[in-house]
């Protein structure tokens, strides 16, 4: 769906930029401190600060269609996740991007960025025919550090899931099982699982 934004005391719609109102997201959100938006669509990633009087900051994406991605803590960096598994990393600024070797081919993937440090968390389930996709069936929630750009551990046990988020503290991943589209879901559930980011640990099931 496109962009809308609306002030939440007067209800009143708030203009955005063209760039942003044109394209159909499929992640949205703000920096931790307010002052910037971000959005991942299915080709481009862009980034807005409305404070700043400056136009949206817009990177295309054209070998990947986009599934996720997430702004980085100081709001400098976005990752977004494509159908392939390929990993890409934006610099706000210069608008450069390079990829991640996160060593996981997956499609309808999700990603989220650590509120204070410089871990991912990744889902994704492996169900293309694609080269570097790994075999069909395989389902993993990875941690990887982007400081020695290693994983860090994959959760163990029924750790299969769609979309996921840290915890506002960043000491719990919580995630949503079952899949982003039914025809890929042999299996559906409605389970929330919560992780403790520091040992991989089950917490608790919802």
């Amino acid at each position: 769906s496109m962009l809308a934004m609306h002030d939440t005391e007067s209800r009143q719609e708030i203009s955005v930029p063209a760039e942003f109102s044109k394209l159909r997201m499929k992640r949205i959100g703000w920096s931790r401190d307010g002052q910037t938006l971000f959005g991942v669509a299915s080709q481009s990633v862009i980034v807005w600060s409305p404070e700043s009087g400056d136009p949206p900051r817009n990177s295309t994406t054209k070998d990947q269609y986009n599934w996720s991605g997430a702004l980085s803590p100081d709001a400098k960096s976005v990752v977004s996740m494509g159908e392939h598994g390929y990993v890409h990393m934006f610099d706000v600024a210069s608008g450069g991007n390079r990829e991640l070797p996160t060593g996981y081919g997956w499609c309808e993937c999700y990603i989220d960025w650590h509120p204070s440090r410089n871990i991912l968390a990744l889902s994704g389930h492996s169900r293309s025919s694609h080269p570097r996709v790994k075999p069909q069936g395989e389902n993993k929630i990875r941690l990887w550090d982007l400081n020695t750009n290693e994983a860090l551990f994959d959760l163990e046990g029924p750790a299969k899931g769609s979309i996921l988020c840290f915890s506002p503290d960043g000491g719990t991943l919580a995630v949503a099982h079952g899949w982003l589209n039914r025809w890929s879901s042999s299996g559906p559930d409605a389970d929330i699982t919560l992780w403790d980011v520091e040992s991989g640990e089950l917490q608790h099931t919802l």
